[in-house]
């Protein structure tokens, strides 16, 4: 397929970075999502200092889960007074008497059940034929639920966001979630595994704070209408706006909300999916037994994702230990301004990104620019992406920082869009910056393949024009063997592609998904200065394993199996020189104009003009 879109899916889900500000914190799950405070704090009715301080704590975590554990940890004893008899808060109460309209009887998920308010609830409510299990990431907060006896068959600690891997598919006849879909903590995204986890025809009843819900750039609106167009779920009931904490901050709203699950819930694998699928069944244990990273993309895995590329640890010598990728891009993006805008002499006037990927990067280099200091005018964004999702999200992320930026997303083929743009902007008087971030280029398995991609960008250039791509380095061994073969969080996202086998080709019994089944094995080849080098990523199978698949048809009966200790490979990466860089442009009929490094040379963001 001639788009990098087909070729290597982007990540589906994307995290929301622009939250609104709250000074209330609820339950958080994933820990993934920070909080942007407002300039205007919501006037409460009763100033409460000891709840303040616990509050300025949560915040103080910044996202960070172990933080946020932190503060829980201190706060569970007294969290039910707080939050029931200081704030009047009773969304658990409500959710329990929703529950109470849909299901007398079978197996509940209480999602984030912290210190079992919404169990407590249903037990006072006379509800004895409701099994409920519940799960949360602060191991104190399940202690108190530990203590309401009855309350609950089994509790865990586990996260939402992540795929939850000791949950299996259909295995609930309802989930409820409450004060998890709130400023700084869990989104839209979390909703698969939530719907995953109860069986069609049950329900999903959950809370979601009104400010959120009803602005349109976090995507809870959108993810809720998806998944009904989808056929996942019917919406059956949308409350009015309920105060949340009315004896301590009236003007704090959230909204209940009740779905049922429905039988065309199971995501449908693309046809190259159901391909790859087949070939990884039916070749025996090899070199040759493989299924592409492409396929390690879905809602969940894009979590995983960012889990796992927040997964390092800068060294007391500067040197990085972990996933090293994502703080290098950053940092060669901040070191100094990829170009000038407005008028000057090889000033840009319009911007183009390729895959808009998350805000803060196309920000940064914004503000590199002096674009905050100094707005430029008439400067135009313009974002090319096959999602209207992703295009929308990159103009809400930009103008929300940059309101004066002229933002013209383009839905389409990376190429073709191009080449329209080019006629376009024919005979401008000063060139655009055509940006790729991220390192996507070294997913090609061959320089064949590179140049062809580089020789198609540069149909769609004019004299004067900036392309700039982003390359991962050549670098130490030890540095790649670290990102790629080391902590909990690296193994879950690669070993998402098998996960994705229970979750859409019906794999039973389940595979066992976590790190105790699974384990990383990837390696490093070097050929040369002026070759391509590439990272074979790899998992390993710790245990034999067999199921047979259901679903699709055509695969229906299918058995596949992981033998003990078998090396399955997920794909590749090319980790470029800058002598193979010099190469691959100059075949595509480019010329290497300048290179953007971090300070390690481990990024590099390399500018390529025509030759």
């Amino acid at each position: 397929p001639r788009s990098m879109l087909r070729r290597f899916p982007r990540v589906c889900s994307r995290v929301v970075e622009k939250m609104l500000a709250s000074q209330v914190p609820s339950r958080t799950l994933s820990g993934s999502r920070k909080t942007v405070r407002d300039t205007k704090s919501i006037e409460r009715q009763a100033h409460n200092p000891q709840l303040d301080k616990i509050w300025s704590n949560i915040y103080a975590a910044d996202g960070n889960v172990d933080k946020l554990n932190g503060a829980y940890k201190v706060w569970a004893k007294d969290y039910d007074s707080d939050l029931c008899d200081k704030a009047g808060c009773d969304n658990q109460l409500q959710t329990a008497l929703e529950l109470r309209k849909y299901v007398t009887a079978g197996k509940v998920l209480d999602i984030g059940c912290g210190t079992g308010i919404v169990g407590e609830k249903v037990q006072e409510l006379g509800m004895k034929d409701i099994v409920m299990d519940g799960f949360d990431p602060s191991q104190e907060m399940l202690d108190v639920s530990q203590t309401k006896a009855g309350a609950y068959n089994k509790l865990w600690v586990a996260e939402l966001g992540p795929p939850l891997d000791g949950v299996h598919t259909d295995s609930y006849d309802a989930a409820v979630c409450v004060g998890v879909f709130t400023h700084g903590h869990c989104g839209p995204e979390a909703f698969h595994e939530c719907v995953r986890a109860v069986k069609p025809g049950g329900y999903f009843i959950f809370t979601v704070r009104e400010d959120l819900y009803v602005n349109a750039s976090t995507g809870f609106q959108a993810e809720m209408q998806k998944l009904e167009a989808s056929g996942w779920w019917k919406l059956l009931n949308v409350s009015e706006p309920m105060q949340l904490l009315p004896k301590l901050e009236p003007s704090a709203l959230y909204r209940l909300f009740t779905a049922q699950i429905l039988p065309g819930k199971r995501p449908e694998p693309s046809e190259q999916f159901v391909e790859a699928v087949a070939r990884l069944a039916t070749t025996p244990p090899g070199p040759e037994r493989t299924i592409d990273h492409r396929f390690e993309y879905d809602s969940p895995g894009s979590i995983l994702f960012e889990r796992y590329c927040r997964e390092y640890t800068l060294q007391a010598d500067g040197s990085i230990e972990g996933y090293y990728l994502s703080h290098c891009e950053m940092e060669a993006l901040s070191r100094r301004p990829l170009f000038s805008l407005g008028a000057g002499e090889g000033a840009v006037s319009e911007i183009v990104e390729l895959g808009p990927s998350s805000g803060r990067k196309i920000n940064l280099i914004l503000k590199g620019c002096g674009e905050a200091e100094t707005p430029t005018e008439n400067l135009i964004y313009r974002p090319i992406d096959i999602s209207p999702n992703a295009l929308t999200m990159a103009k809400n992320d930009v103008l929300a920082e940059f309101p004066h930026v002229d933002v013209r997303p383009k839905q389409g083929d990376f190429f073709q869009c191009l080449e329209d743009l080019a006629k376009e902007s024919a005979g401008r008087s000063h060139p655009r910056a055509i940006i790729m971030l991220g390192s996507t280029i070294g997913n090609y398995e061959t320089a064949e393949e590179m140049v062809d991609f580089l020789r198609q960008l540069r149909r769609g250039m004019n004299p004067g024009d900036r392309l700039f791509v982003g390359t991962d380095m050549h670098k130490d061994d030890k540095v790649l063997l670290s990102a790629y073969n080391s902590g909990p969080a690296n193994t879950r996202w690669w070993v998402n592609v098998i996960r994705r086998l229970n979750n859409e080709f019906g794999a039973s019994p389940p595979l066992d998904t976590t790190n105790e089944a699974w384990t990383t094995a990837s390696v490093y080849q070097y050929e040369g200065d002026d070759q391509p080098n590439y990272m074979d990523y790899n998992i390993k199978s710790l245990r034999q394993q067999t199921a047979t698949l259901t679903y699709p048809p055509s695969l229906a009966g299918t058995a596949i199996s992981f033998g003990q200790d078998e090396v399955i490979r997920i794909g590749r990466g090319c980790k470029f020189t800058e002598a193979f860089t010099r190469r691959v442009c100059a075949q595509a009929g480019l010329r290497v104009a300048a290179s953007h490094t971090d300070s390690r040379g481990y990024f590099n963001m390399c500018e390529m003009q025509l030759a």
